[in-house]
Formats: structure tokens, sequence, C-alpha cells
């Protein structure tokens, strides 16, 4: 975050501590994004708000985050793809749709072996669910 705001002053824009910090965390600490996220800003430059604020970040978080998707870690990516559709009962359309999406998005986090890891852990959650539903 340091970097980014010394980076930002020597292109003339001004960015306040708390929001390079902020941007540094919704970027996942990749350097690349975070800079490209500070080119964006500066190509508003000019148009009255020359400033990056903390006020002004939140305000446009949702156009510059990146994909929360790419900074889970593989495990968690077979076990959201593994839960399935756990909680869903009685959930209207759109949650259901939205969870189908994140468990696919899951998927290509490693494509080449997010699909050994299920199948590796399938028989394992299927007998589980087996004794909970036998104990019933």
């Amino acid at each position: 975050a340091n970097r980014a705001v010394r980076i930002a002053e020597m292109e003339g824009l001004s960015v306040e501590r708390n929001a390079a910090e902020a941007i540094a965390e919704s970027c996942g600490n990749d350097v690349r994004q975070v800079l490209n996220v500070l080119q964006m800003w500066a190509q508003k430059k000019g148009t009255g708000d020359d400033s990056l604020t903390f006020k002004n970040l939140k305000e446009r978080e949702n156009s510059i985050n990146k994909d929360e998707i790419l900074r889970v870690s593989l495990f968690d990516a077979a076990k959201t793809i593994m839960e399935g559709r756990r909680g869903l009962s009685g959930a209207d359309a759109k949650t259901q749709v939205d969870s189908l999406f994140r468990r696919s998005d899951a998927f290509f986090v490693d494509y080449s072996f997010t699909g050994l890891l299920v199948q590796q852990n399938y028989p394992r959650v299927m007998q589980s669910q087996y004794g909970l539903l036998k104990k019933a």
C-alpha cells in the first residue's frame, strides 16, 4: 500500500493511505492489479475529482475488485463443490442459481486438479450423508 501511494504521487494522483490499503486487499495483494486500479482511476483525472479517497473507492469498489473466487484455495474450492445444494432448501430461484454459478466457478480455481480432488472425496461425502440419513 505504501508503494502504491508513492507511485500514485509520482504520477500526480493523490491517494489516501487507507484507500490504498483497501485497494491492495480487494485485489488480493496482486501488485499488477493494484497498478491497474490506479491507472483506471487516473483516467478519471481532470473530471473535478483528482484524489482517490476511501469514500470514493467504496462507491466504485465493485467495478475494480478482483474475483473473490480466484483467491480461494484449491481445498476450499473442492469443499464448495462438494457441499452442493446444502442449505438451499426453501431458497428462492436467484439464490439457487447463484449457488450453482459459485460452485461452477469454484471448479476453475485449478481445473486440472479440482476434478481429481472431488473424485477422491466424493465417496467419503456420500458415505457421511448416508450415515446421517440412516440415523434419522
